[in-house]
């Protein structure tokens, strides 16, 4: 089976970078870090060109949050599996995600045990759903407590051509 095809979304350089390194390292047969995006709208732009099979979305971002993220994506590329991926992992946030259009929520203090597993749901759910049904499944986290994109992501699009950037 192919690797799935994500693209991140935070604004964090760090942690986009740190995430896509982990990702690479850990799970280099599962999962493709196709292009990375640090805002909400660069967020919408990206996943048009780039077409992944699963976003990883964080919910606070400067220019517009996650959750105006969500219905938008849902409209635009509605095959697409999404996937909250953040720090504010109290129930409002969990249920206001759900309710927009997000298949999972993962708090980021648990991405090391929940992240790959809520990756393969998401994306098979997506490939198996019918337009119209319901909500996928539902993962939870524990809480833990720059502006140049990546150079690792950076450098992996620009030799394989894919996800290039201005």
């Amino acid at each position: 089976m192919p690797p799935i095809s994500l693209l991140l979304v935070d604004d964090n350089l760090r942690f986009l970078r740190l995430l896509t390194r982990f990702l690479h390292t850990r799970y280099p047969a599962d999962v493709v870090v196709m292009d990375v995006a640090r805002s909400g709208i660069e967020a919408l732009a990206r996943a048009q060109i780039v077409r992944p099979q699963v976003v990883l979305l964080d919910l606070a971002m400067p220019d517009m949050p996650g959750w105006e993220v969500i219905p938008r994506l849902r409209k635009d590329l509605p095959e697409v599996g999404i996937i909250v991926l953040t720090l504010l992992e109290s129930g409002g946030y969990r249920e206001m995600v759900l309710e927009a259009g997000a298949d999972a929520f993962v708090g980021k203090s648990a991405l090391v045990t929940e992240l790959l597993p809520a990756i393969r749901r998401v994306a098979s759910n997506r490939l198996q759903r019918i337009p119209g049904e319901g909500i996928g499944s539902v993962l939870s986290g524990e809480e833990i407590g720059g502006r140049e994109p990546p150079g690792r992501v950076e450098e992996r699009h620009v030799r394989s051509g894919v996800g290039h950037r201005r």
